[in-house]
């Protein structure tokens, strides 16, 4: 079932900058999601439990032998992944006005795309992933058609598991028999 989203609590209007016109809503998405990112990219580099997050995503047996409650960070993972889809969910149906159930399936092969394309476990190249495919897309839409948009997603994710399979900034991982 298909609601309506409250959009009165929401920032409207556009900002005009020369010849640019700059939704408001769009400006504070975009500004809400670089916060959330620096934020996460401090804490995981700068904090205890950011740094034991990224030893039990490396090994959770070897952060257990470290003293790592893997149990604790797998739940702290938990938590702050369904925040940040809370935060993103909340965005995209401000925008949309609307609200169901399937609101961000079209949005899951974007997602898989920009992880794919900036590599697992890099933040940074999850924004410039993000970047590029967006960019692609918009140029998609602008010079060929609206219809092969999603298809740059999956052309993007060929393409980069054939020349770099761990992304732009993702480290190879050694593989051991």
């Amino acid at each position: 079932q298909v609601k309506t989203f409250p959009p009165e609590d929401f920032p409207t209007g556009a900002i005009h900058w020369g010849s640019v016109t700059i939704p408001k809503l769009e400006l504070t998405a975009l500004v809400l999601a670089i916060v959330i990112m620096a934020v996460l990219a401090v804490w995981l580099r700068a904090t205890p439990s950011g740094r034991a997050t990224r030893t039990v995503s490396w090994s959770a047996s070897t952060a257990e032998l470290l003293g790592v409650r893997s149990r604790g960070i797998f739940a702290l993972a938990v938590f702050i992944s369904g925040a940040l889809a809370a935060v993103a969910g909340i965005s995209i149906a401000a925008e949309t006005t609307t609200l169901s159930y399937s609101s961000g399936d079209a949005l899951l092969v974007i997602a898989f795309a920009v992880i794919v394309l900036g590599g697992m476990g890099s933040v940074g190249g999850a924004v410039l992933g993000g970047l590029i495919l967006g960019l692609a897309q918009d140029y998609t839409t602008a010079y060929v058609s609206d219809t092969f948009s999603q298809a740059v997603g999956y052309l993007v994710i060929l393409v980069i598991l054939m020349l770099r399979p761990s992304g732009l900034f993702g480290l190879p991982e050694e593989q051991r028999v």
